[in-house]
């Protein structure tokens, strides 16, 4: 400030024009007052041109106004008419040395009518009086200030001064309340250093954590404990009239069958039953195959039997035979010598009955090893009969050893680590404990449980449980036991073994507490969010965007073709935006405290859905990133070119289709004009940086008048523009100054190949040869 020459007025926010190398310079730099002017009329009247805008109303070194004006600022003309009568003449003379002729300001000054003093007024269109009133035409006001600050050196060092003063004091002022700050620093420091000798000197609270922290495992247990219980109660209830109507349906099978109903009586008489069966199903299935076995033995003996009677029906043929065959033999020596032709048939016959004797002790030999043969049969049969028997005891024990193995695993927690719900054995009987291994394989989804399936099963639950132990190393000691044979998971929580079922249960309670903690701390961190800075930054960011872009379109609108056509941008919530995203933006720019219930409501749902969307694409952020990623207004917008025709048809999307059907300048308006804005956009975060655009053989197709329109755009955005082309040299109104280096080579005849350049400037209103830089 003490280096400072100039104290210059503040900006109105209606200037946004850069002033920096602009030739002339503001009214308040180039007149002063009159030596004789009083110091009230030199506050007045400077406070009345500051009210109007004419103080820091820009001056141009030849006094014009260029054709429509500068955007963004005041500019004013010298060219206005002087008024009959006092003028600022009469107050204010013109700086030596200044940048604008004399003349011009001269005349500026006396297009102004001056009042000394009393509520009379010049009849001129503008004017100001000594006690701060001013007009200009329908317009009226007043304002008033202590002194001059900005006409005349000497106001201005006055100014400067006063702000110096203003400035030391409070800094001096600062210094005070920094040096109190730290005297009060330092008894804080005190304090804490006490306190901090205070709590070592305390007793160790660890013994209370630890208490507290079994007291807590110990209720955890307890509400298990209690939770088993209630369940157990409530089946126990439910089954209490099965029961009673069971036990009557008992009562009446023991009075119709005369059997004892008492438990005891009842389980003694079972285990004789199954005893009895156990005992009396394989001697029934041996039973039958020995009396299978006795049938066949019996008909292997009638068949002996009718073999031996047929055999002694043969001998006593034969010996009847015999018999004949002696008396015929008698009777033959009798009649030998005197019948010899019946002594030869007699002869025949006997050998006849000889050949038939011989036979029959032939077939009788067959039937005796036919007799031995079945009887070996009858000792093998027996054997095998033995055999089965024995084959039959063993695999009645193998079974039972099963049912008994299975019905122990199904007791375990096995079963219940499982989940496997099949029906309950209602007897320990063969039958049902079969019925229930069925039930158990229809649940499962494989019909091969080879050796080696079930091998690679057990590693699969080895590699789960070892990388699970990592997991919950904090929270539980997991081991993998095997009993039997046979793999279960085992879990050390809070001082009581349970099983995998009963872990998930656990963990499951706890991640359902845990949610609904962290819900009500993500609704309190969504009250500070949407009633804090976190949503005033948010609305405020959301009101700039709005006002950027509706700046960009009051630009836009200066370019339009021959045609009438112009470009606009329009920023919307995005068509693929989750529901509720227009919904809650507007409400983000509303005022929180005017918020309903329903509306907090509204919005607390739509953060909510957010921050699961964005856990559920990345679950290893933490809730900071989620909410940055949530709060990212940018994603729920799209830009949007829309283009108006000038037919009065409205504004429509721009489309392939609609792009499509404009002539190849309003092709190359309606692509340009929007990257335009968006470069500009992007250079406005960093308002000191370069703002480059460069552009190869530009604006192809359109015609001069809105070749000078894009320029004039280019300008107002204050972009740097590099381009090149075969034809363009930028000599438009629109443009305040280009330099142009235009590339020359050798003629047809010439050997040279060399390239120079010869460089112009457009300054505005001409093209100059090697003019001076810009």
């Amino acid at each position: 400030m003490s280096a400072r020459t100039d104290a210059a007025p503040s900006a109105p926010p209606t200037r946004t024009a850069d002033r920096t190398g602009r030739p002339g310079a503001p009214l308040w730099k180039l007149v002063d007052f009159v030596p004789d002017a009083a110091p009230g009329v030199r506050a007045g009247v400077e406070a009345a041109l500051e009210a109007s805008g004419l103080l820091d109303a820009w001056l141009l070194p030849d006094g014009s106004v260029p054709e429509g004006g500068v955007a963004g600022d005041t500019v004013a003309a010298a060219t206005a008419r002087a008024v009959d009568g006092p003028s600022l003449l009469e107050v204010l003379r013109v700086e030596e040395q200044s940048p604008v002729s004399v003349e011009h300001v001269h005349a500026l000054l006396a297009g102004v009518a001056y009042c000394a003093s009393g509520p009379n007024r010049s009849e001129a269109a503008v004017g100001v009086g000594a006690d701060g009133r001013w007009w200009a035409g329908p317009m009226h006001g007043q304002w008033s200030k202590p002194e001059p600050a900005h006409i005349g050196a000497l106001a201005r060092e006055r100014a400067r001064e006063h702000a110096v003063a203003a400035l030391t004091a409070r800094l001096e002022g600062l210094e005070e309340a920094v040096e109190e700050a730290r005297g009060r620093q330092e008894a804080v420091a005190q304090r804490r250093r006490a306190l901090a000798e205070e709590a070592e000197s305390l007793p160790s609270d660890t013994a209370a954590r630890e208490a507290a922290l079994t007291l807590r495992s110990a209720q955890e247990r307890l509400a298990d404990r209690h939770a088993v219980l209630e369940r157990r109660k409530r089946r126990l209830e439910a089954h209490v009239p099965l029961v009673a109507e069971a036990e009557q349906h008992l009562h009446t099978l023991a009075a119709r069958h005369r059997l004892p109903y008492a438990t005891e009586a009842l389980d003694t008489a079972r285990a004789g039953v199954d005893d009895f069966e156990r005992a009396v199903d394989p001697w029934l299935d041996r039973y039958v195959q020995v009396c299978a076995l006795a049938d066949r033995l019996a008909q292997e003996r009638g068949l002996a039997q009718d073999a031996q009677e047929e055999a002694a029906r043969a001998r006593r043929s034969a010996a009847e035979a015999a018999s004949d065959a002696d008396h015929l033999r008698a009777r033959l020596s009798a009649l030998d010598s005197t019948v010899g032709v019946e002594h030869r048939r007699v002869q025949e016959q006997i050998s006849a009955a000889d050949r038939r004797v011989r036979a029959l002790r032939t077939e009788l030999d067959t039937l005796h090893a036919r007799q031995r043969e079945l009887e070996r049969e009858s000792g093998a049969l027996a054997a095998t009969v033995r055999t089965r028997q024995e084959a039959s005891t063993a695999a009645v024990g193998a079974r039972d050893a099963a049912a008994d193995h299975f019905r122990a695993l199904m007791g375990s927690v096995l079963h219940e680590d499982s989940g496997i719900q099949v029906p309950a054995e209602t007897e320990a009987t063969v039958r049902g404990t079969l019925d229930t291994a069925r039930a158990v394989v229809a649940t499962s989804q494989r019909d091969d449980h080879t050796p080696e399936l079930v091998d690679r099963a057990r590693g699969k639950v080895a590699e789960t449980v070892y990388s699970a132990r990592d997991t919950l190393t904090r929270r539980t000691d997991l081991e993998l036991l095997t009993e039997g044979g046979v793999q279960h998971v085992s879990a050390l929580l809070d001082g009581v073994r349970v099983g995998a079922h009963g872990l998930h249960e656990a963990l499951v309670r706890e991640q359902r507490t845990r949610e609904n903690d962290l819900t009500d701390e993500e609704r309190g961190l969504f009250d500070r969010v949407l009633t804090g800075d976190t949503r005033r930054h948010l609305a405020d960011r959301l009101r700039r965007a709005n006002g950027l872009v509706e700046g960009m379109n009051d630009r836009l609108e200066r370019v339009r073709t021959a045609s009438g056509v112009s470009v606009r941008l329009r920023w919307k919530v995005a068509d693929d935006a989750p529901n509720g995203t227009q919904a809650a933006r507007d409400l983000l720019v509303q005022d929180p405290r005017r918020l309903t219930d329903g509306q907090r409501e509204v919005l607390h749902t739509f953060f909510r859905e957010r921050i699961d969307d964005a856990r559920a694409q990345d679950s290893t952020s933490g809730w900071e990133e989620h909410l940055g990623r949530v709060l990212d207004y940018t994603a729920w917008h799209r830009f949007v070119v829309e283009l108006d025709k000038g037919d009065g048809s409205g504004r429509q999307t721009l489309t392939k289709r609609v792009h499509g059907s404009l002539s190849g300048g309003e092709k190359a308006i309606a692509l340009h004009l929007p990257l335009f804005a968006a470069v500009a956009a992007h250079y406005a975060t960093d308002p000191g940086s370069p703002r480059f655009i460069l552009l190869d053989e530009v604006f192809v197709g359109v015609d001069t008048k809105n070749r000078g329109q894009i320029f004039g755009l280019l300008v107002d955005l204050g972009l740097d523009l590099v381009l090149t082309s075969d034809h363009e040299w930028g000599t438009y109104a629109e443009l305040d100054g280009i330099a142009v280096h235009q590339l020359l080579t050798g003629g047809p005849g010439e050997a040279d190949d060399a390239i120079t350049t010869a460089r112009w400037v457009w300054t505005g209103a001409s093209l100059e040869e090697g003019g001076q830089d810009l």
